[in-house]
């Protein structure tokens, strides 16, 4: 509970950007993007809909772009160790941009750990169909 009043503040401060996809009424897709200064990380994403998530990740760049936004993140790579791991990994490069690498300590008896993080340093909208609400309502 706690996280999620957490994630309702960071919307309302201009500190999180939330895009949702409808097909109708129903809600297919969300994706939750955290926002400071001039950059944003892929916090998560649900799609209740094959095929959807490529088209979401797009938009919200495209949306991100509009707010200022130069920078994003969209996770950790490199440190895939199962089958499903690897097919996320493998989606996220299909963005483009270039992997960096990051030191993050695990266990605070472990010590730092060599990983990457894909980063799209640039982003570059290509011409797509305008943002919005797909029955062309505004809010």
């Amino acid at each position: 509970e706690a996280t999620y009043d957490m994630q309702a503040r960071w919307l309302e401060t201009g500190n999180a950007l939330l895009l949702v996809a409808e097909r109708g009424t129903a809600c297919v897709g969300a994706a939750y993007w955290i926002v400071y200064k001039n950059a944003a990380y892929y916090a998560s994403g649900v799609f209740a809909e094959r095929n959807i998530a490529h088209t979401m990740i797009w938009r919200s760049l495209l949306a991100l772009k509009t707010i200022g936004i130069t920078q994003v993140s969209l996770g950790w790579q490199g440190r895939a160790t199962t089958e499903k791991e690897q097919a996320i990994e493998f989606f996220k490069a299909g963005f483009g941009g270039v992997t960096i690498p990051v030191a993050v300590s695990e266990a605070a008896t472990s010590g730092g750990v060599s990983t990457s993080d894909r980063v799209v340093d640039k982003i570059v909208v290509r011409e797509a169909p305008p943002l919005g609400n797909p029955r062309g309502e505004t809010r």
